[in-house]
């Protein structure tokens, strides 16, 4: 069977738009519009982001004493008059970061100066009325014109045509070309080579919008996001904008850059802190009460597959993580898990293996949970809220995710004080664990348009022999019953869920059956740093052939 092919369609494009026959496309190949052309993002890496080793000792005259990088930036180039034909930027910018030697941008702490040199090399005069550095932040929610909203935006004037030739100098410097031309200000045009030096500290707070009458807020800078499970992305620019002749043009370098803010731990307790100096194991919440935070305390029932029931036991686990809950990233949340079988025989040997079995199996996990909230400024709703600029949105116009961060928490037997006997009541059991954490997580954050939160939660695990069920119902995972009844369908009475259904629900190990909030920062505060004492788990690669979230944008369906 032969299929007939369709005959080419005359292309759309005006006539003399290729003067060139083989550069214009075949007539027949349809026209699609372009959508971006903007280059993919350089997702930074956990090295560029991580700030807990960092040098901040200042010498004397106030400078920091860690290696500085210089990054070049240029727009052009322009034709030179050597007459060698060689080719050379006509504006450039040098940015001196202290970012780590492997990083491919310019990165900045909170508190660091943004410090560089804007040089302008103009071989014709040019009337040049402004050059102003910009430093701006902004939140990018999609590709639309209206998904971009700039949150910060920090102005530091270089030169201006009023101040005449006080302020810029002409470049001596040794990488200067020999063809160079000093600068001069000529009828109120620029010719030559110039530099300016500039220097202001990056923004650690930024103002929100003040409503009348109320007090003027301000938040945290947040820092720079960029994740593939992210859609909202928050980025900051360094731009040099020159703005020149009658017409007033306006040419621009935008240097992408990196900000992570010094947010500092709290000092941890003595107890805690004498451990580490000594190298000896953490206390456990028996004997050190105040050193340890609990997760609510939930109940299960442990039986063995194949036993008989009355080798099954109840067993209520209580799950403890390190005061204060606030924790740095690259470090460890040393945690406790302590379990107590009010039903158990300490006669009866098949409820105490079961007990051993349970422990041993460790069919609990504990894992770093974090929930990213974006609120969008292109979404408008007479029902949403005003906050800071933006509508906030509930329900499925609210963007909110939870997922797991990095592996699970490694469990051993206690070595600490009072480990000489690991159980140390009848019907008692204890296991020392520690939650260790990434060097490239996204610190806390809330400010109006992006909330990032951390819990730790634990989850049942699978175990081939034993059966273990939720006893107790944990109020973050199962909806408590409505308060008025559910709308009836023709003569049918209400319907009420059963409480019975609610307490003796076997709950999902997909869902956490107990969670505590935490917080995350970017530096150790005073005292040791935590030791960890059992190496970080191998963490397990992600099923991709599942679809994970499916999102309709513009009736395009998204899949990650």
């Amino acid at each position: 069977m032969s299929h007939s092919r369709a005959p080419p369609q005359a292309s759309s494009r005006p006539r003399g738009q290729y003067p060139n026959t083989q550069d214009a496309p075949p007539a027949y190949l349809p026209q699609y519009s372009m959508i971006s052309v903007a280059t993919l993002p350089l997702y930074p890496s956990a090295e560029e982001l991580d700030i807990a080793n960092v040098n901040f000792a200042r010498n004397s005259s106030g400078q920091s004493e860690r290696p500085r990088r210089t990054f070049n930036f240029s727009i052009g180039p322009s034709s030179s008059g050597n007459g060698n034909g060689a080719m050379k930027p006509w504006l450039a910018m040098r940015l001196k970061s202290n970012s780590p030697s492997t990083a491919q941008r310019p990165r900045f702490i909170g508190g660091e100066d943004v410090e560089g040199t804007v040089l302008l090399d103009l071989e014709r005069p040019q009337a040049i009325s402004s050059i102003v550095v910009l430093l701006r932040g902004r939140l990018v929610t999609s590709s639309m014109e209206d998904g971009s909203h700039v949150f910060l935006e920090h102005f530091h004037p270089v030169w201006k045509s009023e101040w005449g030739m006080k302020t810029p100098k002409t470049s001596s410097s040794d990488d200067s070309r020999d063809s160079a031309k000093p600068g001069a200000l000529s009828k109120g045009k620029l010719c030559g080579r110039f530099e300016w030096p500039f220097s202001f500290p990056f923004p650690t707070h930024f103002p929100g919008t003040q409503r009348k009458g109320s007090k003027p807020v301000s938040y945290t800078t947040p820092q720079t996001l960029i994740e593939r499970s992210v859609q909202a992305t928050v980025i900051y620019e360094v731009i040099v904008k020159v703005v020149s002749g009658m017409f007033r043009n306006t040419h621009r370098i935008v240097a992408n850059v990196l900000y992570v803010p010094l947010l500092e731990s709290p000092d941890l307790p003595l107890l805690r802190s004498e451990a580490y100096r000594s190298g000896t194991y953490l206390c456990s919440p028996l004997q050190d009460e105040e050193g340890w935070s609990s997760l609510t305390p939930f109940k299960l029932r442990v039986a063995p597959i194949g036993n008989p029931a009355s080798s099954a036991i109840q067993v209520e686990c209580t799950i403890y993580i390190a005061n204060p809950t606030t924790y740095t990233r690259g470090t460890v949340i040393p945690c406790y898990l302590v379990c107590r079988s009010d039903t158990l025989n300490p006669a009866d040997v098949d409820q105490c293996n079961t007990l051993e079995a349970f422990m041993t199996q460790q069919c609990i996990s504990l894992y770093l949970c974090r929930f990213v909230e974006s609120r969008h400024a292109n979404q408008m709703a007479a029902s949403s809220t005003v906050l800071n600029g933006f509508r906030t949105h509930s329900g499925e116009e609210e963007r909110e995710r939870r997922k797991k961060i990095g592996t699970t928490a490694v469990w051993w037997r206690p070595r600490g004080l009072g480990a000489q006997n690991n159980v140390v009541e009848a019907g008692t059991s204890l296991l020392e664990g520690e939650l260790h954490l990434d060097p490239g997580l996204f610190p806390s954050c809330e400010v109006p348009f992006l909330s990032v939160s951390y819990v730790v939660s634990a989850y049942l695990s699978d175990s081939q022999d034993l059966a273990v069920e939720c006893l107790s119902r944990p109020e973050i995972n199962l909806p408590s019953p409505p308060a008025t009844p559910t709308r009836p369908k023709r003569f049918s009475p209400p319907s009420y869920p059963s409480q019975d259904l609610y307490l003796r629900a076997t709950v999902d190990k997909k869902k956490a059956v107990a969670s505590l909030p935490v917080k995350i920062c970017t530096v150790k505060g005073e005292g040791p740093l935590p030791v960890h004492f059992m190496p970080r788990p191998v963490a397990i690669a992600p099923n991709k052939t599942e679809v994970q979230d499916v999102e309709m944008m513009g009736g395009l369906a998204w899949g990650r």
